[in-house]
């Protein structure tokens, strides 16, 4: 057991150190890249080189900067008024955007 383990433990070592030189020494040429992932991420940093307004950006830009926002407001002011009829306490005041 005695040379087993030392060849083994010799085997680790020098795998590690390996392993740490060729992360830590620079030698990316052995990665390969994903044509796809690459597309990806270059569209991704150049998007406003490629973006453009069309009915469906249009109407996803309002659905989550208007619809979404006055819809959430309008629910948590209707929570509070039914707690504060249900609770018998004068209504507090919100403003309101419809009414």
């Amino acid at each position: 057991e005695g040379v087993s383990g030392s060849v083994s433990c010799f085997c680790v070592c020098l795998f590690v150190k390996l392993v740490t030189f060729k992360m830590g020494g620079g030698h990316h040429e052995t990665l390969r890249k994903d044509p796809a992932i690459e597309a990806w991420a270059t569209m991704r940093e150049t998007t406003l080189k490629h973006f453009k307004w069309t009915p469906r950006t249009v109407g996803l830009s309002v659905l989550w900067g208007a619809v979404i926002p006055i819809g959430i407001y309008e629910t948590i002011v209707a929570v509070h008024r039914h707690q504060d009829k249900r609770d018998g306490t004068p209504s507090r005041q919100f403003p309101s955007l419809f009414n």
